[in-house]
């Protein structure tokens, strides 16, 4: 999420070595784990609502039947909605779950998201 990034970490293009984490970043890092999973979880859900691709009941009722999912279980993406899918391929690049690819029929739950 752009607004999370640009709080999380700055770039000082003026001596080119690149991000730098702020002290609200610094701060993000120091909480627990799961409060930091819930967080982009919350931001990616707000993002995805924002821009009128789903709402956030449809998103949080694929977040919860994750929390369900067993560990090391496949589980099929066919039964899912296109906002839910687009969703847990989103959930895919943050790390959130597992697929070979985001084109795969099939995704496996990290301890991430099963442990929320």
């Amino acid at each position: 999420r752009q607004s999370a990034r640009g709080a999380l970490m700055k770039e000082d293009k003026a001596d080119g070595e690149g991000p730098r984490i702020t002290a609200e970043g610094f701060q993000f890092l120091l909480k627990p784990l799961r409060w930091q999973v819930w967080q982009l979880l919350m931001d990616a859900i707000q993002a995805r609502c924002k821009d009128g691709s789903s709402t956030p009941e449809h998103l949080l009722s694929c977040l919860f039947q994750l929390c369900f999912c067993v560990v090391g279980t496949g589980y099929s993406v066919d039964h899912l909605s296109p906002p839910q899918l687009k969703f847990v391929q989103l959930l895919y690049h943050l790390g959130i779950i597992f697929m070979e690819s985001p084109s795969s029929r099939t995704f496996w739950p990290t301890q991430l998201v099963v442990n929320l």
